[in-house]
């Protein structure tokens, strides 16, 4: 093996060797696993599908997450004890009066559930060490749920947003950037952080500034969504990028006070347009009377 000729203890006609054997004994007792047994699968329906298998089998049905296959315990969910325990212990040093904490609690079918865990001392020993502690554990399961579910469908809206190629973009009404995709960065150079809270103006060719200003007027008045055609984007190399975009309202108490939109890049569109353009009007320049040469009889 360590000359790169085999890949799995399998290929080895001496497979399973004794030490194999002795490792595998072990797992097998310890750990509940065989090592034999997953080269033999391996073997018979490839890695790819092993790996499958083994997401499935150690993923923790609370939480999602890996479990370890020497302990069999999730970390992931251990992270609740150490959160709990945390909590507690800031009752029981002083630094806090009472306790709260979100944390998964294992129910008689057991099934998890999340609780919210309220309490805190109410007497303590003449050592300063608690006495009595009366807290609350109320069921905030469905919320919680809720609240993870909203967070991974978040999660996921920014990893399309972060890795697509069109700018998406909010400004106020006022014409100040509220939000720039990463594109903002990725395509144009300039730098999100100094032009957050900035106007997009200096940003736009003089020349386009106008339609781009009466594009925002029309959907502040309507309320309702445009597009707007080509138009020219400063990059920070000094370069002008032609641009198109549609652009929303955003309502609050149902009055306008911003919009959001996404810009689309078509430099090279207009590139490849302007290059067929004077290729055509080169074309057409030649009357067939000029290309066409008549020949005088002898």
């Amino acid at each position: 093996m360590k000359d790169g000729l085999i890949r799995f203890c399998y290929e080895c006609e001496r497979f399973p060797c004794e030490r194999l054997k002795r490792l595998d004994k072990r797992y097998s007792t310890k750990y509940g696993m065989s090592m034999i047994e997953n080269l033999n699968y391996i073997k018979q329906h490839g890695l790819d599908s092993f790996l499958s298998a083994q997401e499935k089998r150690w993923k923790c049905k609370v939480c999602g997450e890996a479990t370890c296959c020497h302990t069999h315990s999730c970390l992931s969910c251990e992270d609740d004890l150490k959160i709990s325990n945390a909590a507690l212990e800031d009752v029981f040093t002083h630094k806090t009066e009472h306790y709260c904490a979100e944390v998964r609690m294992r129910h008689k079918n057991g099934s998890w559930v999340w609780v919210l865990d309220n309490g805190k001392v109410l007497e303590w020993t003449e050592e300063g060490k608690p006495l009595i502690v009366a807290g609350t554990h109320i069921d905030i399961t469905n919320q919680k749920e809720a609240q993870l579910r909203a967070e991974k469908s978040e999660q996921n809206l920014s990893q399309i947003i972060e890795n697509s190629i069109n700018l998406i973009y909010r400004i106020d009404l006022n014409g100040n950037f509220t939000y720039l995709s990463s594109t903002w960065n990725r395509r144009m150079g300039h730098d999100i952080k100094a032009a957050l809270g900035n106007s997009f103006r200096p940003f736009i060719h003089p020349d386009d500034l106008p339609r781009v200003n009466s594009f925002f007027e029309v959907i502040k008045e309507t309320g309702q969504n445009q597009e707007l055609g080509k138009y020219r984007l400063r990059h920070k190399d000094g370069t002008w990028h032609y641009f198109e975009s549609t652009a929303s309202p955003i309502f609050e108490n149902e009055q306008v006070i911003g919009f959001s939109g996404i810009a689309r890049d078509i430099t090279e569109l207009v590139k490849t347009s302007t290059e067929l353009t004077k290729k055509t009007k080169s074309w057409s320049a030649f009357s067939p009377s000029a290309s066409i040469s008549s020949a005088s009889p002898i």
